[in-house]
């Protein structure tokens, strides 16, 4: 297999499973600001990955910025009140990215959620240090599945795309690492469909992406 010097990874489904408490807040959110009262775990599944605009837009039609904001507050705020309890590592992740950090490789993370959320999810599982740099939709003007943040993260970490390996658990994330010429790896425990063409590589636990390395 191919060896690659940098590694990327998306953060929700892929490093961390929150999918539970998304769907949670999700469901909070629906009930406090009167959105859809019929949808599916399968559809706020669909949706992770790409920016949280994007997702409110999608549930209770355009909305303006005041209401937003208003939204987007509450949400955030009911994640990092119970994220302690609803978020668990994804398979392999514990043992896998402080091996690979070990082995010298440039790991980042390339994510639709923004470090203020995220940033102490990463703190709670004591990843953090080990990723020199986070591109979140605050780092450029285009998101996931455009390839730009991934060409960020690259252009922060000095990394090439024909040694990187861009790690994701939705076809937004297989869409993007394409666009920017990297290799794109999907994780099978994601409900999602990776799309076509197929991914490079596909793992049902992250510690297989060492044979990588």
């Amino acid at each position: 297999m191919k060896e690659f010097e940098t590694y990327l990874f998306d953060l929700d489904g892929t490093l961390i499973d929150t999918r539970q408490m998304i769907i949670t807040c999700f469901r909070d959110t629906f009930e406090k600001f009167g959105g859809p009262v019929s949808v599916s775990d399968e559809e706020i599944n669909r949706l992770i990955g790409i920016p949280y605009r994007k997702q409110i837009d999608h549930f209770f039609g355009t909305v303006d910025d005041g209401l937003y904001g208003k939204i987007r507050r509450e949400h955030m705020k009911h994640q990092l009140e119970i994220f302690r309890d609803k978020l668990r590592l994804c398979p392999g992740v514990a043992e896998t990215v402080p091996e690979l950090a070990r082995r010298g490789k440039k790991l980042g993370i390339v994510t639709s959620r923004t470090l203020e959320s995220g940033g102490p999810f990463l703190e709670w599982f004591g990843l953090r240090p080990l990723f020199p740099v986070v591109v979140t939709p605050d780092h450029t003007a285009k998101h996931k599945p455009q390839p730009e943040p991934v060409l960020e993260a690259m252009r922060l970490l000095n990394s090439h795309p024909e040694e990187t390996l861009f790690i994701g658990d939705a076809v937004f994330d297989m869409q993007a690492g394409r666009a920017a010429g990297t290799a794109v790896c999907f994780t099978a425990w994601s409900p999602a469909d990776p799309g076509n063409p197929p991914p490079d590589y596909t793992v049902s636990d992250m510690c297989q992406i060492l044979d990588f390395s």
